[in-house]
């Protein structure tokens, strides 16, 4: 009664979390659907942001101001977009969503972070809402191939293989290794019949970065190469039996011709920097605000630096670039000090820079899952070096 009681709190926001995530898939178009109302998904975002929000405060209250470079660039960020925004009239409804996803980034890291350090048992109780959280997104892809090729006849490539393997870090640091390498089972058989390129592009490379990473710390560089061939060559085995049962459809999406246009991307790309270029001075410096490339150009940018470029600046890009420096600093740390957090870390940190060059991050929902583990490995890190201090090792 006492362990339930201490982690009451924890379990409310993870079945809000929950709530959240079941309202965002029940209305997107991720899962075949067009123009369905996502009032519900904006108010869940609310109600989320104001639960970690309290915590937040409680925190403040009781532990005062405590800022580490992460945070510190996510309140700048955060606070860059607000006054662009106010300063060139941004529309206000999709201000009040892109800067509410942006505080939750800072809420989840923090409350991550800040909850290991009081509760230092709470890893299980975590793992297992993830868990949770990582199956509805499998059976919701699931549910996504099902419905869109049944509703529109054809072969479905499949959005929602972002949010699965945004787990992958997650699941890499589960103690059982039979449940693990059945999750990691799971991940793999949804990146090859998802049909999305990105993912089927950047989850061989996560894979090949925790390997590296982790044959690094543990100072056996020819495992890590030899599994790093073994993924490759599993994973390439495993493209050409999707492609066999296609007829072709997979690999057609590789061709050059295909990869040129990149679903639009090349045209959009050319839109937006040439109204960048010929943008005023100060435009060019602070952007035009939260959701003006929607506005713009119909869409994102599809290009995290693009997008940061064409609504928040040139001060805008730099922000952005300095919040992956330290995300990448805090990782060449981890190495350094050979955790065992590292490869997960680096797998997901090669998941920020590759996605950012081709699609969104900040502003997409399973980025939720992301900034929650940068939060968690911080306060899993403070803990350890807490205790070895205690234990006089360090």
């Amino acid at each position: 009664m006492v362990k339930s009681r201490r982690f009451i709190y924890l379990h409310i926001t993870f079945f809000l979390l929950l709530i959240y995530a079941y309202q965002d898939i029940k209305s997107s178009a991720n899962i075949g659907l067009r123009d369905a109302d996502r009032s519900m998904v904006h108010l869940m975002l609310f109600i989320v942001i104001v639960v970690l929000g309290i915590y937040f405060i409680y925190t403040l209250f009781t532990k005062g101001i405590v800022l580490d470079s992460i945070k510190c660039s996510l309140w700048l960020i955060t606070g860059w977009m607000l006054f662009v925004s106010i300063i060139q009239g941004a529309d206000a409804w999709l201000t009040t969503v892109q800067l509410g996803l942006s505080v939750l980034w800072i809420f989840i890291y923090h409350f991550g972070k800040n909850y290991f350090v009081v509760n230092q048992k709470a890893w299980l109780v975590i793992m297992k809402w993830m868990v949770v959280l990582f199956l509805f997104y499998v059976f919701s892809s699931v549910y996504a191939i099902y419905n869109i090729s049944s509703t529109y006849g054809k072969i479905p490539v499949i959005n929602l293989s972002y949010y699965v393997i945004v787990f992958f870090p997650w699941i890499s640091l589960m103690s059982n290794k039979t449940i693990k390498n059945m999750f990691y089972l799971f991940i793999l058989i949804i990146v090859l019949v998802s049909f999305k390129r990105g993912v089927i592009i950047v989850f061989p490379l996560m894979l090949i970065t925790y390997s590296l990473t982790k044959a690094k710390i543990e100072k056996r560089k020819i495992t890590g190469i030899g599994k790093t061939i073994l993924i490759v060559v599993s994973f390439l085995c495993g493209l050409l039996i999707v492609d066999s049962f296609t007829g072709g459809f997979l690999f057609n999406r590789f061709i050059p011709e295909a990869l040129s246009t990149g679903s639009g991307r090349s045209t959009l790309y050319s839109y937006a920097l040439d109204n960048i270029m010929n943008r005023s001075f100060i435009d060019l410096m602070i952007g035009y605000g939260c959701g003006s490339s929607v506005q713009y150009l119909g869409t994102s940018a599809h290009n995290e630096w693009l997008e940061f470029t064409f609504n928040f600046g040139i001060i805008g890009l730099i922000l952005y670039a300095v919040l992956l420096f330290n995300l990448l600093f805090r990782g060449r740390r981890l190495i350094k000090e050979r955790s065992s957090y590292s490869p997960a870390y680096m797998a997901i940190m090669t998941y920020m820079f590759i996605v950012g060059l081709y699609g969104s991050f900040y502003f997409t929902h399973s980025t939720l899952y992301v900034m929650a583990f940068f939060g968690v490995v911080e306060g899993l890190t403070i803990n350890e070096k807490r205790v070895k201090k205690e234990e006089g090792v360090v």
